[in-house]
């Protein structure tokens, strides 16, 4: 049977359905920032990796808002301390790349990984939200202002550069001449959240940075708090 719909309840139906899609995806604005997220939603991290010598390789990861989370890079400890045997003063670097989709990017933030003889064993990226807008991504550093001193570990070297981005991170020794490396020595991205999401809700995962969280050091770090999201370079 054919049924007859009024020219209204068709504009309403439409109407309908545009609200439930706009509700159900995160949505960017004129100026391209992050809108309307909330505590669950999806984002789009890439890592663009850049090595002491040779070309720069990515990973994408799709992390979840105020989800405390480890990116980890597979395959990016000897990728990233190649070359290290010709010594000299070349640094390798990450830079985060944020955008609520796989194509746009909104915000980025570089961060100093090693030189040829240590590296960063830990490096924090922070994304802020304001009414579940995001107003940008930073750098967390674990060094202190002076970056001569690691606030995880006071016998630990601290690595960065002021001319990629000011702040430094504390770092590791590598253990070999070419591509050794202690225990753990991937690219690791720890992301945590501050502000509100557009339901007003206080992002929690900021009270789990190494910072504010003093069970956190080198060798513990407690299972449940985190997630980790594995990457492989492309």
């Amino acid at each position: 049977p054919t049924t007859l719909t009024s020219p209204m309840t068709a504009r309403l139906v439409v109407a309908t359905l545009a609200v439930l899609l706009i509700a159900c995806v995160a949505s960017v604005n004129a100026q391209g920032k992050c809108t309307s997220l909330a505590q669950g939603d999806q984002i789009t991290i890439n890592l663009d990796l850049t090595p002491l010598t040779g070309a720069a390789k990515s990973a994408q990861f799709k992390p979840t808002v105020d989800a405390y989370a480890a990116l980890q890079v597979t395959g990016s400890s000897a990728f990233m301390s190649a070359g290290r045997a010709a010594g000299g003063t070349a640094t390798s670097k990450v830079q985060v790349s944020l955008s609520c989709s796989d194509t746009s990017t909104l915000f980025t933030v570089p961060i100093v990984f090693s030189n040829s003889s240590i590296y960063a064993k830990v490096m924090t990226v922070v994304i802020n939200l304001d009414k579940g807008s995001i107003n940008g991504i930073s750098m967390n550093p674990t060094c202190n202002s002076g970056n001569n001193f690691c606030l995880l570990d006071n016998s630990a070297q601290c690595i960065g550069s002021s001319d990629v981005n000011p702040g430094y991170n504390c770092a590791g020794t590598y253990s070999g001449t070419t591509d050794g490396c202690d225990q753990g020595c991937s690219v690791v991205i720890w992301v945590a959240y501050t502000g509100t999401d557009r339901n007003g809700r206080v992002m929690q995962s900021q009270n789990l940075l190494p910072q504010a969280f003093q069970a956190w050091t080198f060798g513990n770090i407690i299972d449940g708090v985190y997630k980790k999201i594995i990457g492989t370079l492309t």
